[in-house]
């Protein structure tokens, strides 16, 4: 204990690390672990004259695991984080988080936002799984230096939270003047999410991630969080949007209240957005024309992802058709050169698509000749594929996307449910899965038989000079 107590002045940062737990003459980095814990813990308990980290900048604290006894674990975070937080303290720190994994126990759910105000100088805050309590984060929003944050939202204070982060009437107001990253989570509902997004002025705003875990959400709810977002200061600066949901409130039968591009439209006011996920447990539709004015709209997108592997089937099990086409995966990388991931439903029905085996006419090419070498990862998701369209569809892929290396559907993973027929309904899933399969080993094969056939032909020209 001397030792820690000696040595705790040069401290900058504790971290986690599972296998070293030493003390050096020279220690500017302390590795944390439950031990190291308890240590620190007797310590603050035992010294009453000050500060014991004087110079600390980043603390990194992760639940009970390694063997270590929980029960006494968050007995010794409670007297580390607790009251006696004020003595660890320090203008310097900067940097604070938990991690992103573990259970927390409601006696130390909010262990943290009992000190959370006497940080004034922090950089990020990242709290994860661990609940941050509306005051703490109302205090969070009028730190200056913050730049990033990622918390979850206590879900014991909804109207509290709704109430002091109302934009027009609530507390806290506007803050997060110079935030870069955010990232919210709530159990239940997307519109607490959206009130604290409310609030953000910050001009400097790249990265937004909200997940809701389990509640119910509909399409107006998350048009509703994109016109917030939309209209927010940042709106010019934005590049990634990632929003994680639960189950979607959709009619089945009518498909009304589908997500769909007129729920991604508020988003298009984004012109630097390079990265947009949506997961969700229901049906996310596009069409051709919605890919199109995604196109336009986001000329520098790497990475789309809109929720191709969560289809229901009404009773008599047949499966909802998509409404996007090979034609629309066409235009959207015609203007998106840096596509490199595409995760959307599609109709993969060939009739319309020449045939491209052997054929040297550019205007008989599925996409007129135009070649997309970005692609790299596709993603299908529950989109049907009938028998016999599978050759055809993997060779107008590797026509037009030659460097794609990997596909994914979800058959594989897709259980019926309570269907009238739910054999034939496995047979159906297992029947679409290989097919898919068969696609993705076709396209492989296509691009080194083409890649064969160029250098064959660059060979016959050098010997008959050019006539070939």
């Amino acid at each position: 204990m001397d030792r820690v107590r000696y040595y705790a002045r040069r401290v900058r940062h504790i971290l986690y690390g599972p296998y070293c737990f030493q003390f050096g003459p020279h220690t500017r980095s302390l590795q944390f672990s439950p031990n190291v814990l308890g240590v620190f813990t007797d310590c603050v308990q035992a010294d009453a004259k000050g500060p014991l980290l004087p110079r600390l900048q980043s603390l990194q604290f992760v639940p009970a695991q390694y063997g270590a006894d929980p029960e006494m674990y968050y007995y010794h975070a409670a007297v580390l984080f607790g009251p006696n937080l004020r003595k660890v303290h320090v203008p310097k720190l900067m940097h604070l988080s938990t991690s992103s994994t573990g259970r927390w126990t409601d006696a130390t759910a909010s262990v943290l936002a009992l000190g959370t105000s006497k940080f004034r100088n922090l950089v990020s805050f990242k709290t994860f799984t661990q609940p941050v309590e509306p005051q703490a984060l109302c205090h969070l929003s009028r730190l200056p230096f913050l730049r990033m944050i990622g918390v979850q939202l206590d879900h014991r204070f909804d109207k509290e939270m709704l109430s002091l982060f109302d934009p027009v009437r609530g507390d806290a107001g506007r803050g997060f003047y110079g935030l870069v990253e955010l990232r919210l989570d709530h159990n239940d509902y997307v519109q607490l999410p959206r009130a604290v997004l409310s609030t953000v002025r910050s001009f400097r705003l790249r990265y937004v991630h909200i997940r809701v875990r389990y509640g119910i959400t509909s399409a107006e709810d998350i048009r509703d969080l994109f016109k917030t977002l939309a209209g927010s200061n940042a709106c010019a600066a934005i590049h990634t949007v990632r929003l994680e949901l639960g189950d979607l409130m959709y009619n089945i039968a009518t498909l009304q209240g589908v997500v769909s591009g007129r729920t991604l439209a508020p988003l298009y006011a984004l012109k630097r957005l390079s990265y947009l996920s949506l997961h969700a447990k229901g049906p996310v539709t596009v069409t051709n024309q919605d890919l199109c004015d995604a196109a336009s709209a986001w000329p520098r997108l790497t990475h789309l992802h809109l929720e191709p592997g969560y289809r229901l089937s009404p009773l008599d099990g047949t499966v909802f058709k998509p409404s996007a086409t090979f034609a629309g995966l066409v235009a959207l990388a015609r203007r998106c050169p840096l596509l490199e991931h595409i995760g959307i439903a599609l109709d993969p029905h060939t009739a319309a698509l020449p045939d491209v085996h052997g054929v040297a006419d550019l205007n008989t090419r599925p996409a007129q000749g135009f070649v997309h070498r970005a692609l790299r990862w596709l993603d299908v998701g529950l989109s049907p594929l009938e028998e016999g369209e599978d050759v055809r569809f993997a060779a107008a892929l590797s026509d037009v996307f030659p460097g794609l290396q990997y596909m994914n559907n979800h058959w594989q993973y897709m259980y019926p449910g309570p269907v009238v027929n739910a054999v034939a309904a496995m047979l159906q899933r297992e029947e679409y899965a290989e097919r898919w399969g068969d696609v993705r080993r076709l396209v492989s094969v296509f691009v080194h038989v083409r890649e064969q056939e160029r250098r064959w032909g660059r060979g016959q020209r050098a010997i008959t000079g050019g006539d070939a």
